[in-house]
């Protein structure tokens, strides 16, 4: 059932990308839901949820968006175990904590695709994905990323759910 949540969740922020956050654009850039939410789960809920919404929002993306599929979700679940893996070494209810792991999200999914392209021989501007692309969804990403955290944070209180990702009933 928790699993079903997450992915849920996953394809309703998948939707949401693809529909109203596409007006939402700061410098041709729009901010990455997919990668917010799989930190989200990371921190929140740890290893097993992260990967769920890892592996959810991985497909859709691939799917609908990746020049080579798996590309996404090889990048999501990375981030994922990573995540989780660091996560424990920074305190869940600091403000700080869900801005300093999207960014590192966010810098982990650029080099990863970098390095993706380099070595499939596609052609890509460093500099432009730096400065145009990097930087504006960094902004953006952390405040979409605290912001999801909080409501998260409160909604996971509500229903039920302990930071370790169990239901607090098991």
């Amino acid at each position: 059932m928790r699993y079903g949540i997450t992915a849920l969740t996953m394809f309703a922020g998948f939707m949401l990308q693809t529909t109203l956050l596409q007006h939402i654009r700061i410098f041709g850039v729009l901010p990455n839901l997919a990668i917010a939410l799989v930190v989200v789960f990371s921190v929140r809920l740890k290893m097993p949820m992260g990967i769920c919404a890892a592996v959810a929002g991985g497909i859709l993306q691939d799917l609908f968006f990746s020049p080579a599929f798996g590309m996404y979700t090889l990048i999501y679940l990375t981030v994922a175990f990573s995540v989780s893996a660091i996560s424990g070494n920074f305190f869940e209810d600091s403000s700080a904590t869900p801005i300093i792991m999207i960014a590192f999200a966010t810098i982990c999914q650029y080099l990863m695709m970098i390095v993706i392209y380099y070595f499939a021989g596609m052609q890509f501007n460093l500099s432009a994905i730096f400065l145009r692309m990097l930087l504006p969804e960094l902004l953006m990403n952390a405040v979409l990323c605290w912001a999801l955290y909080k409501i998260f944070g409160r909604i996971l209180g509500r229903i039920g759910f302990e930071s370790a990702g169990r239901w607090s009933n098991e």
